[in-house]
């Protein structure tokens, strides 16, 4: 199984997490060059989970050799963060499970997203990529409490604040009323700044 995530850190953590979870697989990450993929042959041969950015597995993929060698025999590859694809290093991630597909059509694909807004036209897509059902899952746990708290702030008195710093915040406080959909109070008590 490959687990491709978009950030080395989050690599990183994860491989500490996954050797506590799977004491008994032998886990291998690979963050940095794709040419150190060639060198470690045999860790990737025995190995039964890799870690990796979507950055190398994009660039791997594009690597006929090296692709054979890490994705010909992949049972799976799951991207973390699979929101990627709607921004814009996602037509890259598309490219590369194209890629994959193509020279590994029994790869299972699993794509994981807090905030996949488009699950059902991805979902469509990867059936039509490896003609096979897509099922999407969807759970309301979360393993932390979402709260949301509002900060009333009155631009016209922030006159200490540079002026790019006034747009941002400007900017932010209608975002967060428009996400809230309420009408932004900007008033605010000379404490309270």
């Amino acid at each position: 199984t490959i687990y491709a995530c978009p950030l080395k850190a989050l690599a990183e953590e994860k491989i500490a997490r996954f050797k506590k979870l799977f004491p008994d697989a032998h886990i291998e990450i690979f963050t940095g060059d794709y040419l150190e993929i060639e060198k470690r042959q045999e860790k990737i041969q025995k190995a039964n989970i890799i870690i990796a950015t979507t950055q190398l597995i994009d660039s791997i993929s594009r690597n006929k050799k090296l692709s054979e060698l890490l994705f010909k025999n992949t049972g799976a590859i799951i991207i973390d963060e699979a929101h990627i694809l709607g921004t814009e290093r996602g037509p890259t991630v598309e490219a590369a499970l194209i890629r994959i597909t193509t020279l590994n059509p029994d790869i299972r694909l699993i794509l994981l997203s807090a905030t996949l807004s488009n699950a059902q036209e991805i979902a469509e897509w990867i059936t039509q990529l490896n003609n096979k059902p897509t099922y999407i899952l969807e759970s309301s746990w979360r393993p932390v409490k979402i709260d949301w708290h509002t900060i009333p702030v009155n631009i016209e008195n922030a006159l200490s604040y540079p002026e790019k710093v006034k747009i941002l915040i400007q900017s932010a406080v209608s975002l967060v009323h428009t996400l809230l959909k309420e009408e932004p109070d900007t008033s605010i008590r000379s404490e309270e700044r």
